[in-house]
């Protein structure tokens, strides 16, 4: 095994030593226990995000609720509004407890490091969101294209009343920034950045992506959640994600919206001039991000993380477990209700 600093534990005239095959193994047992936990606690988030979505429906059945919910109409948006809190947020803190000596940190979204620092990575991380929607809409082209198979997402109708735009707009970018945050930044990635912060942003935002349960938002998350993993470490705050979050989905919201009032030529030049502003902004404000870090000593490259398992060690020991393989099974069955095969 390779040298590492944190196995130097202070040998006689300062010299540190080589852990023995013995120790060495204890330490990665050790490792892969602290690890597969983390592993089964994020399952059984998942697990409990499935199970709490169909008590959801049964409570809205019982309550006479459902077709309000299911039609969309604005009480349907503010019942949503409840539901995204019930089955996202409850179900990743009951998961949390877990944690024990960690869930109060799952809680705190932190103060950053620096404000100027946080502001200036909500552009860049927009401008990634962008790059996300770009990448994912060529890999559907691509696909249906060349194979003939196309992907499907859950489509919302768009309200029109006043109080229906709110709790619209509400339930889409006000709610799931924050509970999606807690639930994916919070419970999944921060207690995993011990054994690698790259680790810790692959784990959370493959799950992040998954959840989604479609190969349309899947791809799309997955890369955000890389982009919004990377600067909530560096800046030191949760709220960062919040933020980034928060601007995607209300420009795509408000995007929606107009396309209600507005020739769909006119929302379609005011898309492509916001995305070119959004670009252009992004770049600009990730080079004042990077001289602003390296202003602030903060870093903005990790680490080599201390620890004695190699990438995928750390990988297998979070994903073979048994409340994240059911979770995982769920997640690829609930994808390929959305796909539509080729006659």
């Amino acid at each position: 095994m390779a040298y590492d600093s944190q196995y130097n534990n202070g040998a006689p005239n300062g010299y540190g030593y080589q852990p023995g095959p013995a120790q060495t193994l204890e330490i990665k047992q050790r490792e892969k226990r602290q690890i597969r936990k983390l592993g089964n606690i994020s399952g059984l988030g998942i697990l409990l995000f499935a199970l709490f979505q169909f008590i959801g429906a049964g409570l809205l059945f019982a309550l006479n609720l459902y077709d309000d919910y299911a039609n969309e109409t604005d009480r349907g948006y503010a019942i949503g509004v409840l539901m995204s809190i019930f089955c996202i947020f409850v179900p990743f803190f009951l998961s949390s407890l877990l944690l024990k000596d960690k869930r109060q940190q799952c809680l705190n979204f932190g103060k950053p490091y620096d404000t100027r620092l946080m502001l200036l990575a909500v552009p860049a991380g927009l401008m990634i969101c962008m790059i996300g929607n770009y990448a994912t809409n060529f890999l559907s082209t691509f696909v249906e294209s060349t194979t003939g198979i196309t992907f499907e997402y859950p489509d919302s109708r768009t309200p029109t009343t006043p109080l229906g735009i709110a709790m619209y707009l509400i339930q889409l970018a006000v709610v799931p920034a924050l509970v999606e945050e807690y639930a994916l930044r919070g419970v999944v990635m921060m207690p995993a950045r011990k054994f690698g912060n790259w680790f810790a942003i692959l784990v959370s935002s493959a799950l992040f992506g998954m959840m989604h349960g479609n190969l349309v938002q899947a791809p799309f998350a997955f890369i955000v959640g890389i982009g919004i993993g990377y600067f909530v470490i560096v800046t030191g705050s949760m709220w960062t994600g919040v933020m980034i979050h928060f601007c995607n989905n209300m420009f795509s919201g408000v995007i929606s919206i107009l396309y209600e009032f507005l020739p769909e030529k006119t929302v379609n030049l005011i898309y492509y001039i916001c995305v070119a502003v959004f670009f252009a902004a992004g770049i600009i404000c990730l080079i004042l991000f990077m001289r602003r870090a390296r202003q602030k000593n903060i870093p903005t490259k990790f680490r080599k993380p201390r620890t004695a398992l190699s990438r995928g060690e750390r990988t297998a020991a979070y994903f073979i477990n048994v409340p994240m393989i059911i979770s995982i099974i769920y997640l690829l069955y609930t994808t390929y209700t959305f796909i539509t095969w080729p006659s």
